[in-house]
């Protein structure tokens, strides 16, 4: 997430030391943190969305396997 965004959320508090500080920067950040709701969510990078088509995929194939 871009740091200007990050540093204007409210409510973020890391419950556990930073394992990245010294990989951080001004453009971007990234925490591995469950205080962190806006770094670590799927949502954000579109993996969610991800999840949903792939599991629609191996429904439909599971159809496709069982109507010869």
């Amino acid at each position: 997430m871009y740091g200007s965004i990050y540093n204007n959320l409210k409510g973020i508090k890391l419950y556990k030391p930073d394992e990245y500080k010294e990989f951080q920067s001004e453009l971007v950040v990234h925490h591995d943190d469950f205080g962190d709701y806006s770094t670590n969510e799927p949502t954000m990078d579109g993996t969610a969305s991800l999840t949903y088509i792939l599991s629609a995929l191996q429904q439909e194939g599971k159809k496709q396997s069982q109507n010869p």
